[in-house]
């Protein structure tokens, strides 16, 4: 332990001793250097942005010969004598106020001290508390807002945006009209994460403000409601959200960094928004949750009774309790619903695929000259009001829908997997009439392959 010395002893015929001045600063309490260019500091069991907390320790260490220019002498030393702080996840550790909670533990969950070598930046403000209370009208919500085989999902995603980090590499979009419970849903993983562990950029400013990003750095989740659903003409920085690609962080007047968004990105609309990105790179990244239910009579006291304090422990155990299920089979639980909403939202980004379902349907067995196929999706853009994509792109994009391969014959090249109406297309490399699909088949795009 570094004795606490008097302002007095900082200063000789010199002038301020800095290094002495900074070692006391840092001997106040656990103090790092991030590599955002800022300080942080440990208190009650998390790591936090500490500029306000070293000012403190300064002003309190110099007393009367405080000075700005002493101050700033201090910060250098600092900057160069503490250890860095790159603000990473910690994801087999859920930081709470009563300590830590060790949700892989085996047999269950368990509750361990903090410690500040755990090196958490995010803390939950619910305290783990098994067993003390039930969730029952939380249960009552999810029954009048979520289709029964999507709930189970719910709580997996829940308990999901609990863990910092996001393995999975998921963005997550609950889509409904207004009054469906979607607010109701927000409010409560808002009070369940903390809202100063949640920053609120909305979807396109990821796309259009250079800015956006260094909003999201340390959180453990980006949340916006009701975001704008204007057409997406830039997904890279949007794609970035979902982990392992390295964001540029970057604020006015500041120098920029490079870091990677561990949290997880929240997103509700009205609609289904559309981009240019039809790709699997960008449709396994959603997990679409729909809310197509409208209370019989709303509640105007359901969303406070449910961010009580009773309320959220008890969600919160059960959503780490679903998160072990999760991470076990490493895929959230997909029931018909899932899967319908993801279909909508894969047709509605990836014109391909419409095109497919509108003009024809998938055939294992049937094969057409790629250029034949091509030929008929312009034909078909040009009488929609869209605009086709290239030639190569075509080639490119319908090569990764599930069902399509390629092949070569006779120096032709060849697509295999989709079967178009004889109005759409009149050249058929098997030379015969295509078939009807067999009554009862599902013969639209696999498009939950891509999730």
């Amino acid at each position: 332990m570094v004795p606490v010395m008097t302002y007095r002893s900082l200063f000789n015929a010199d002038g301020l001793r800095a290094h002495r001045a900074a070692t006391q600063v840092a001997a106040a309490g656990p103090l790092r250097w991030g590599l955002d260019g800022q300080f942080w500091s440990y208190r009650d069991g998390v790591w936090s942005p500490g500029e306000n907390d070293v000012h403190g320790r300064v002003v309190a260490a110099l007393g009367e010969r405080y000075r700005p220019a002493h101050s700033h002498a201090i910060r250098d030393v600092l900057r160069a004598t503490l250890a860095p702080l790159e603000v990473l996840p910690v994801p087999r550790y859920i930081n709470v106020p009563n300590g830590m909670v060790d949700w892989r533990a085996e047999h269950a969950p368990r509750l361990i001290d903090h410690d500040p070598s755990f090196v958490s930046t995010v803390q939950l403000p619910v305290h783990w508390r098994p067993g003390e209370s039930t969730c029952d009208e939380f249960d009552a919500f999810l029954e009048q807002s979520v289709p029964d085989d999507d709930r189970q999902r719910v709580w997996e995603i829940l308990g999901y945006l609990m863990m910092s980090g996001n393995p999975l590499q998921k963005l997550f979009l609950l889509t409904g009209g207004g009054g469906n419970g979607k607010g109701v849903l927000l409010a409560v993983i808002h009070a369940l994460l903390g809202r100063h562990n949640v920053s609120s950029v909305p979807l396109t400013d990821f796309a259009d403000s250079q800015f956006a990003t260094a909003e999201v750095f340390g959180r453990l989740a980006n949340i916006c409601g009701d975001i704008d659903t204007t057409y997406l003409e830039r997904t890279g920085q949007i794609k970035a959200l979902s982990g392992e690609d390295s964001i540029k962080g970057e604020r006015k007047y500041g120098n920029p960094w490079y870091f990677e968004f561990w949290g997880k990105a929240l997103f509700s609309a009205n609609a289904l928004p559309v981009s240019s990105d039809g790709t699997r790179g960008w449709l396994r990244r959603w997990e679409i949750v729909r809310f197509p239910f409208e209370p019989l009579k709303p509640d105007r006291g359901l969303k406070a009774r449910l961010i009580e304090r009773a309320s959220l422990e008890a969600i919160a155990v059960r959503a780490v309790l679903a998160l072990r299920d999760l991470m076990e089979r490493e895929r959230f639980d997909h029931g018909d619903s899932a899967t319908e909403a993801h279909h909508e939202f894969a047709v509605r980004n990836n014109r391909l695929m419409a095109w497919i379902e509108e003009e024809g349907y998938m055939d294992s067995t049937s094969r057409y000259e790629r250029r034949v196929l091509y030929n008929a999706y312009r034909f078909w853009e040009s009488g929609s009001g869209g605009r086709a994509v290239s030639d190569t792109t075509f080639y490119e994009r319908i090569g990764q829908i599930p069902g399509v391969r390629t092949s070569r014959s006779k120096g032709r090249r060849l697509i295999w997997g989709v079967r178009l109406n004889r109005d759409a297309v009149h050249v058929d490399l098997m030379g015969d009439d295509p078939p009807e699909p067999e009554g009862g088949a599902d013969t639209r795009v696999d498009t939950e392959r891509l999730f």
